[in-house]
């Protein structure tokens, strides 16, 4: 069964049309479907996903009948991961991978005083979107997280409520504290280029309400491998 996210679709009654040129184009050039198979197609709000069947097909367009409707709530816990730019797009493709399969919430990346690149093009945050929606649809995921590049002082001035928990991947040993109740909350963790947080950079982090020097291992991770193992942790609290 495939999956297929987009808001390009109406409904009528019983009945929805597609009118995603990506969409149509799988559908009648890569998958060539028949009028009896079966898909899932949800939005990117991601709070409804509808089983649906293939009507009729045509050039340009592909009409469905839904079958079930299926309402989704939320997470618990809204997680966003703020991460370096890396010094390569590759890693910045595989961290956005990685994410959207676990069901990180938001995905931003902050322009270091140690990185090496410090900006990403419209066209790259297109891509990485589209890695995104890529990634959601082969894992069955549910939401498509929003990819935005931000300044540290922009998220924190932003987010320093009390509602919100600040994870900062440091070399301190520390586990996360799992006896706060996290529900409804809005938890951000920073990772770094191997941990190289100026002091700076931690002051602004740590001088927020509920937040937290905290190791995920024993050993110097990789910015990319910190990204997805404390994307996890944090989805399982």
């Amino acid at each position: 069964m495939q999956l297929f996210i987009s808001d390009n679709y109406s409904i009528d009654k019983e009945h929805i049309i597609i009118n995603d040129d990506r969409i149509v184009h799988q559908c009648l050039k890569v998958l060539r479907v028949k009028t009896w198979w079966i898909f899932l197609l949800q939005d990117n709000s991601w709070s409804l996903r509808y089983t649906i069947t293939i009507d009729t097909i045509d050039k340009n367009k592909v009409s469905w009948h839904i079958i079930e409707k299926i309402a989704y709530h939320a997470n618990k816990v809204s997680h966003t991961i703020c991460v370096a730019l890396p010094n390569r797009i590759d890693k910045a493709e595989l961290i956005v991978q990685k994410l959207s399969e676990i069901g990180v919430k938001n995905i931003i990346f902050i322009a270091s005083k140690r990185s090496i690149i410090h900006e990403l093009s419209e066209k790259k945050i297109q891509r990485l979107h589209s890695i995104a929606v890529e990634a959601i649809e082969q894992s069955f995921g549910r939401h498509t997280p929003s990819i935005t590049v931000h300044t540290l002082e922009e998220i924190i001035k932003n987010n320093s409520q009390r509602d919100y928990y600040h994870y900062l991947l440091d070399h301190q040993w520390t586990k996360i504290n799992t006896t706060n109740n996290v529900t409804g909350k809005s938890i951000y963790t920073y990772i770094w280029p191997e941990w190289w947080f100026t002091q700076d950079e931690k002051d602004i982090i740590l001088q927020q309400s509920n937040s937290q020097s905290i190791s995920l291992w024993d050993t110097n991770l990789r910015m990319e491998t910190a990204a997805i193992i404390s994307a996890r942790i944090v989805h399982n609290l």
